[in-house]
């Protein structure tokens, strides 16, 4: 029977700029953005199909296919319809109350959506970029997630909660208040 692991070591990790570093391995996650399968002819659903078998095999490391169902940040959506021309406020108005709907800074209406990822752990800088380059290569929609998206994933994925809670930070914020707290009580008990 194998030796139970403990819960410590296997939630052992520090979220970086744009990896996850978990003892001295750094994995990176790539966001995959496949199209709408459902809409594809057979042509092209098995033309999507054979284009990403060809860019896993000329990257030839081991990767990793991950889906989770997680916040999506719309701001960024939100703000670039908020500042268009005023000529087109009637059209862009419409599209920002949308948008506001499905916030994901108020807990009542989260977006939720599905999202992919490819996860490696390389040795060196060059299997990165020929992971990339296999990616590209073949049309593969992607992006190298960061900090703030890998925080989401973590969140997500652990605690399967879907507020915009910063639970990240709240244990530092905790730390610091308690510390303030203990300080406090010693002086009143001196």
């Amino acid at each position: 029977m194998k030796k139970a692991e403990k819960i410590e070591n296997l939630i052992s990790f520090s979220i970086k700029e744009n990896y996850v570093s978990v003892n001295k391995l750094q994995f990176f996650f790539y966001r995959f953005y496949p199209p709408n399968l459902s809409i594809l002819t057979d042509y092209e659903l098995e033309a999507e199909i054979s284009a990403l078998e060809k860019a896993l095999e000329a990257a030839n490391m081991a990767v990793q296919i991950f889906a989770l169902d997680k916040v999506e940040d719309l701001s960024k959506n939100k703000s670039f319809f908020e500042n268009m021309d005023e000529r087109y406020k009637e059209y862009t108005n419409q599209i920002v109350d949308q948008i506001s709907s499905h916030d994901s800074s108020d807990s009542r209406t989260n977006s939720i959506q599905r999202a992919y990822y490819f996860v490696i752990s390389v040795k060196s800088e060059t299997e990165r970029t020929n992971f990339e380059d296999a990616l590209r290569d073949n049309n593969i929609k992607f992006t190298l997630i960061n900090k703030t998206e890998l925080i989401t994933v973590f969140r997500n994925f652990y605690l399967r909660e879907f507020d915009a809670f910063d639970l990240y930070y709240f244990k530092k914020e905790m730390k610091n208040k308690y510390d303030l707290a203990a300080k406090r009580t010693k002086k009143e008990n001196d």
